[in-house]
């Protein structure tokens, strides 16, 4: 979960997977949907880090496609960013 103007260093680690299939040579991340922005994108030593900004509240989903430069690997990433200046009431409305 994320706040809305805040931003989440997010690290994906591919150890395992390029244990298999090979080094990671390549991540990208793409806002499938949603408003969250992408920045910050390094990768090293397969470990592929970026910094998720959300501007508005809602779910933002990302793509990530990993490649060792013959097989690829995707992992989908959900996001949900809350307001905290939202007050939240469970009273079901209930209560006057």
């Amino acid at each position: 979960m994320a706040f809305v103007g805040g931003a989440e260093q997010i690290q994906v680690d591919y150890s395992a997977w390029a244990e298999v299939n090979g080094t990671v040579t390549g991540v990208t991340v793409s806002t499938e949907y949603g408003d969250a922005a992408v920045s910050a994108e390094s990768l090293t030593a397969n470990v592929k880090s970026f910094l998720v900004t959300t501007t508005n509240s809602g779910k933002t989903l990302l793509k990530l496609v990993a490649t060792d430069g013959t097989d690829i690997d995707v992992t989908w990433l959900e996001i949900v960013a809350k307001d905290p200046a939202l007050a939240f009431s469970d009273d079901y409305g209930m209560a006057a």
